[in-house]
């Protein structure tokens, strides 16, 4: 600010001194003309007058350049900014020439206004925003802070205005009462969207199709990175908001993730996020010298989750500390396992963090993107990061997931960890060990961000699998003095198990390809710390990580099946639908407190599942998705073909409005001998399981081999499920049923 004042001081110094000038050197031509005949005088008095005319009409020209200019500086003066708020707000309300067009954007702490400005000028905006909003005079969008940092900044504002407590306390509830009645006049009458409520607020230029600049960001506080307020008009695309908040974000720019943390977390929580970062460093540069200096190799799976982020964002630090002292860098190797679940709110988390990072153009930075076998290619992840932050799954590998979640879906009878997350949770792990012990990798360490109690339950729980796979095949556990070549060994050894038992096949790459294959440690970094959402929250904002509903669906988990998990454990209960949704929501809500969320995350998760809306998108996604129609969903709740097709026929009378023409022994002969009475009769069940089933006769052939009541000492999926911390029995009118989901 000092800057700017002492700018426009120099220019009307400069203009005071030029029309000081022109005017003596028209006086002296003027002179020089009039009292002296010489020519060569005569001649220099003209010059001269001439010169002092240029510079006379030089004068207005500078000074209109020196406004214009001085236009395209921010804006000092909060009258000003508000005064020219309402004037460019009133063009609009005046405007009755169809000028529906047009947007107003606004960007503010608040949306209101009212704590900073006069009663008055407050009431005006508001009437005028009441015009523009009703009269559809323009689209209206709003940037502002959430209710937790409003609440903070109107404290602040309080301190100055207020006398005492009670008062200070009156005029809070006042402003917030005004952001909220903006924030809904816009929201009911616009859409929801049209107000984005974040945690954290950067300053920002805004321009308008002819590019001319509206206005201007104002700067408050030491910080200097928070916008007060600013209002501007945009006459272009329809898609320019989102376009434009998602520039704002970009614009929160530091590849220097060691300032931002340490300013962050210095002076909290005892220093111990910065210390054990310290600690991690110094763990590390051990390792190097065991290495003989010849290279350090990290490997962090991140799924743009927020536990995958804050770890992340931890070993980005530990990284950049150990890269300052270091002549041989360490290098991050950053794996992305994709699946259909992901949303484009996850995928846009982290194409925001990868990029405030500055992850995607660090040469120290290896990221890889697969989806099970499959890896993007090079060109596929430069669009993602700097164009589209968009990918598709290949048609065949979708194809797989598809066929993974029919077939454990029938045998569980759409219980929701069974039918989702087993074989996607297996695929993921595979997939980090199939790359950490790939021998040109190098991989010193593979790093995992989850609490003590989790590893606690994790261990017990693939201990409890590990122990079953081998016992199956006769055999020990493979246990060895190496903890870390017991666990990938007997991972292996799951993954072929488990796809060999419900597919089929067995997993098509694994570490017998390898003849020196790499046995790197685990390193869990929330040994001496933990993660929880609250304490990392303003810096996963400020570095474009949202909590989208579609990238925070009905549970802690940022995959959208939890949703569709919710919607089948009412549905198991008939008649009784809402009793048995209530038991599944109490369930994820435990896990949720749990893990620490605070109550506003627990509570927007809890929101966004609106029975209709939700499974209704749930449905279209798995349809938009896989081809997964709402019939091919019935027979997976039913599961006619368990105990080989005991319930089928039940199934086809139940279905009777749809399904005529054959019985359950014509489907179960065709399926398992292939034999049918008539051609009519084969071209009715071909049709039947193409749009009730959805599977290949193999698979159909799996599911009737199955158990309705499968024994959980025998059953691999079963086994999985009974030490799944995500799974319980619970008691719901005298009936024991299962809870499985997140």
């Amino acid at each position: 600010m000092i800057e700017k004042a002492r700018y426009r001081w120099k220019s009307h110094h400069f203009l005071f001194i030029l029309a000081t000038i022109s005017i003596i050197t028209i006086a002296v031509g003027v002179i020089a003309i009039n009292n002296n005949p010489d020519y060569a005088v005569t001649i220099l008095g003209i010059t001269a007058t001439i010169l002092g005319i240029i510079i006379t009409i030089i004068i207005p020209l500078v000074t209109w350049l020196s406004q214009k200019k001085k236009n395209a500086q921010e804006i000092l003066n909060i009258d000003n900014l508000l005064y020219s708020m309402i004037e460019e707000m009133k063009r609009i309300a005046n405007n009755d020439g169809g000028a529906r067009d047009e947007h107003l954007y606004i960007l503010s702490y608040t949306p209101a206004f009212g704590n900073i400005s006069s009663p008055k000028l407050y009431e005006e905006y508001r009437k005028l925003l009441f015009d523009i909003v009703l009269k559809q005079k323009a689209d209206v969008h709003i940037i502002c802070y959430d209710k937790n940092k409003r609440n903070e900044y109107h404290e602040s504002m309080a301190k100055n205005l207020a006398n005492n407590a009670s008062e200070k306390k009156g005029e809070i509830a006042f402003w917030e009462s005004q952001a909220v009645e903006i924030i809904n006049l816009v929201r009911n009458n616009i859409n929801n969207n049209a107000v984005v409520e974040t945690g954290h607020i950067h300053p920002v230029l805004f321009f308008s199709s002819n590019n001319k600049l509206i206005q201007y960001t104002l700067r408050k506080g030491e910080k200097g990175s928070d916008v007060l307020g600013t209002v501007f008009q945009q006459s272009a695309r329809k898609d320019f908001f989102s376009d434009a908040f998602r520039e704002y974000k970009e614009h929160y720019t530091s590849t220097d993730i060691t300032r931002i943390y340490e300013k962050y977390f210095h002076g909290k929580y005892d220093n111990k996020y910065i210390n054990e970062a310290y600690r991690q460093k110094d763990l590390m540069r051990g390792r190097l010298a065991e290495n003989g200096n010849k290279g350090l190799n990290v490997l962090l799976a991140y799924g743009g989750g927020k536990d995958s982020t804050m770890a992340l964002i931890f070993l980005r630090y530990v990284q950049e500390l150990f890269n300052a002292e270091s002549k041989i860098p360490l290098i991050l190797h950053i794996i992305v396992h994709l699946h259909p679940g992901m949303r484009k709110g996850v995928f846009q988390n982290i194409h925001n963090v990868v990029k405030k990072l500055g992850l995607n153009k660090d040469e120290n930075i290896i990221i890889t993107f697969k989806s099970k076998d499959h890896e993007y290619s090079k060109s596929e992840l430069d669009s993602f990061f700097n164009e589209t932050y968009k990918i598709s799954i290949p048609a065949p590998i979708k194809n797989e997931f598809k066929r993974e979640l029919l077939v454990l879906g029938h045998l569980s009878k759409g219980l929701g960890r069974h039918t989702f997350c087993y074989s996607c949770n297996i695929d993921m792990i595979m997939t980090i060990i199939n790359y950490a012990i790939e021998p040109s990798h190098k991989i010193d360490f593979v790093v995992t961000g989850d609490s003590k109690k989790e590893k606690a339950d994790y261990t017990q729980w693939v201990n409890n699998v590990f122990n079953f796979v081998n016992s199956s095949k006769g055999i020990r556990q493979n246990r060895n003095n190496n903890a870390k070549k017991t666990f990938i060994d007997n991972f292996i050894e799951l993954q072929k198990k488990f796809n060999h038992d419900y597919f089929g096949s067995e997993s098509q790459k694994n570490k017998q390809n390898y003849t020196n294959y790499r046995y790197p440690d685990l390193l869990n970094v929330c040994e001496r710390i933990d993660f929880p959402v609250e304490t990392f929250r303003e810096l996963l904002d400020g570095l474009g990580f949202n909590f989208h509903d579609d990238a925070f669906n009905f549970s802690e988990t940022d995959c959208f099946y939890p949703a569709l998990m919710a919607h089948w454990a009412g549905k198991k209960g008939g008649a009784n639908y809402n009793e048995y949704l209530r038991v599944h929501i109490e369930h994820v809500k435990e896990k949720m407190d749990d893990k620490g969320f605070p109550i506003d995350l627990i509570n927007h998760a809890y929101n966004t599942f609106k029975n209709d809306d939700k499974v209704k998108e749930g449905y279209l996604f798995l349809d938009e998705t896989f081809g997964i129609k709402n019939a091919h969903i019935r027979a997976l709740l039913y599961s006619p073909f368990l105990d080989n097709g005991k319930r089928l026929q039940s199934f086809l009378n139940d279905q009777t409005n749809n399904i005529k023409g054959f019985n359950d022994l014509d489907v179960i002969n065709y399926i398992q001998k292939g034999i049918t009475s008539t051609p009519e009769i084969k071209l009715l069940i071909d049709n039947f399981i193409t749009t009730w089933i959805g599977l290949e006769h193999k698979d159909i052939i799996t599911i009737m081999n199955y158990s309705e009541t499968p024994n959980t000492k025998d059953n691999l999926l079963e086994v999985i499920a009974q030490s799944d911390p995500y799974v319980k029995k619970v008691e719901i009118d005298g009936e024991q049923v299962i809870i499985s989901g997140r």
